[in-house]
């Protein structure tokens, strides 16, 4: 979504655009092929990418005083909150009869859990987690500056301006496994894939590590994203990672980028870059603990 309005939908892998030109102010996907959405004509709901049509029925409501909207993508609720507190929900469906929420303060939707039947809410530094069945607030308000749901939903990762991570498990709010390695600056961002196995930590100076959650361990080196400066406040745009966790998407200087990070593929791609395989003067300089020197690509000749 571009600043100057216009609202497009691009193929990351391709680097196509597929779209353009929508009647939306802002979106969120909601499904393989659909979006929940804010219209230009002041009115929310579901948009069929295929059809390019709004699918019925559509919600009446005020953009005033809105704070954020997200969109579960295994159910398509639609949740969006107002700095009043209140949080409403929208089902396309009708099936869900989900009570709204009214918090008193400040409030902004921020993440459902992956099954949909969770929601985080931020009120300041604290993450609230709201089961949608209930509209009660399971376990005690977490302090952080990010959070995220980590699989099923019952396990909450907490980032902190100190770059610390913890995990929670939500409903007894104890830290549970083993201790994160610290980041390098101030989380200001969380995002995972479905099932939690691995998230991307923003921090505050621009910067993307990935993070294995069960090994707690960093993967590869942190990518360098490009933030942008709104009216003397900096902004970091943040990474997402897809839901079977083999890409990341973050913001490059050129635009949105969409990097590879299946260890299984790295190979290949460093042959094919490289276009030979090592001397062996590079193999005794640079791998001379992996034994004799043998072909690390198989499609170029040795030593060549």
């Amino acid at each position: 979504e571009p600043i100057g309005g216009e609202f497009s939908v691009w193929d990351p892998q391709a680097g196509q655009r597929l779209l353009s030109d929508l009647p939306v102010l802002t979106a969120i996907f909601s499904g393989d092929r659909t979006l929940a959405a804010f219209f230009d004509d002041l009115t929310a709901g579901q948009f069929d990418l295929e059809s390019q049509q709004r699918i019925p029925p559509q919600l009446e409501l005020s953009l005033a005083g809105v704070t954020g909207a997200v969109a579960s993508a295994s159910t398509g609720i639609l949740a969006v909150s107002y700095n009043d507190g209140r949080v409403l929900f929208f089902d396309r469906s009708g099936d869900a009869d989900i009570p709204d929420l009214d918090l008193g303060v400040y409030a902004f939707v921020h993440d459902f859990s992956a099954d949909g039947r969770r929601l985080t809410v931020q009120t300041a530094d604290r993450y609230h987690v709201y089961d949608l069945a209930t509209g009660e607030e399971v376990g005690e308000p977490q302090e952080g500056s990010a959070a995220a749901f980590l699989g099923d939903g019952d396990h909450l990762l907490i980032g902190t301006r100190g770059g610390r991570l913890r995990e929670i498990d939500i409903s007894t709010g104890e830290t549970v496994g083993r201790p994160f390695p610290r980041m390098r600056g101030g989380v200001v961002v969380l995002s995972t894939d479905a099932e939690g196995t691995t998230v991307a930590v923003s921090d505050i100076r621009s910067r993307v590590q990935l993070v294995d959650v069960a090994g707690r361990s960093p993967v590869g080196e942190p990518f360098e994203t490009y933030s942008r400066n709104f009216a003397g406040s900096g902004v970091t745009f943040s990474a997402l990672v897809s839901p079977d966790a083999r890409h990341v998407t973050l913001a490059g200087p050129d635009g949105v980028e969409t990097w590879d990070v299946q260890p299984e593929h790295w190979r290949e791609i460093a042959c094919r870059l490289a276009g030979r395989n090592l001397t062996q003067a590079e193999w005794d300089t640079y791998l001379p603990n992996e034994g004799e020197y043998r072909q690390t690509c198989e499609e170029w000749p040795a030593g060549a």
